[in-house]
Parts: C-alpha cells; structure tokens; sequence
C-alpha cells in the first residue's frame, strides 16, 4: 500500500489524512475552537443540513479537488474545505450560493486567508470560471 508522511512526521496510509495522534488534536483544537472562538451564529450554520448538502454537492462538482492548487500550482491534491468566497460573516445571502463556493486544502485555505483581498476573491471566481470551461 502506498504510505504518505503525516504533517508531524509519522508514515501513514495514502488514504488517511493524518496519523492517529494528529486526528486527537485536531479534534480537541476544532472543539475548543467552536466552543470558545467561533460565535454561535456560524456554528449552528456549519453543522446544519443545508450547509452539509451543498457542501457535498461542491466537493462533488469539483471531484474532491482544490481548485487553486490544481490551476495555479500545476497540482492535483484533495481538497479538504469549502470556502466562501465571499465571507459567510460578510453577505449571509452568499452562503449557500453555489458559485460563491470554491474547494480548497487546508494550506490554501489558510494562506489565502493569511490575505484575503478582493483580488484574492477575483481570482477564485475565475478559478470556478477556468473550471466550467475546461473541465464541461
């Protein structure tokens, strides 16, 4: 079987994401994260059915693949979010609109919110525009 590198150094299964002990912790990050950190609005918004659906219809549109790393880094890697483009907490009415969906990893996830610009938001849309026209 194919074996990977965990982000803390362990082999692991190609399929996994993470070694066991890397899956503890973020487990424990993501719960006092939402416990303490994210407001209530947007937490009761991210395990709803409706927020699950779409998320699953985008993951599905896009063959599980980060859209960003597949056109501008030449890569084809799974994408393991799926990003507003225009922020849940700025444009509510965005939030389960399709075309303002986009898959990401993790690491472009957090380097594009590391300086989200409007001409970051530019280039995603026409990342989701590449996409229809290449891959329809």
């Amino acid at each position: 079987m194919l074996k990977k590198t965990c982000k803390c150094g362990k082999l692991i299964n190609y399929n996994e994401k993470c070694c066991s002990d890397c899956a503890v912790q973020k487990k424990e990050q993501t719960a006092y994260y939402d416990r303490y950190k994210r407001d209530k609005e947007s937490y009761s918004f991210y395990r709803s059915k409706a927020w699950l659906d779409i998320r699953a219809v985008v993951m599905g549109r896009y063959n599980g693949l980060c859209l960003y790393s597949l056109f501008i880094d030449g890569q084809i890697v799974p994408a393991d979010v799926v990003h507003h483009i225009t922020e849940y907490s700025k444009d509510k009415s965005k939030a389960l609109d399709i075309d303002n969906l986009i898959p990401l990893s993790n690491g472009v996830h957090s380097m594009l919110h590391g300086n989200y610009t409007e001409d970051a938001k530019r280039m995603l849309l026409g990342l989701l525009d590449r996409w229809k026209k290449e891959m329809n």
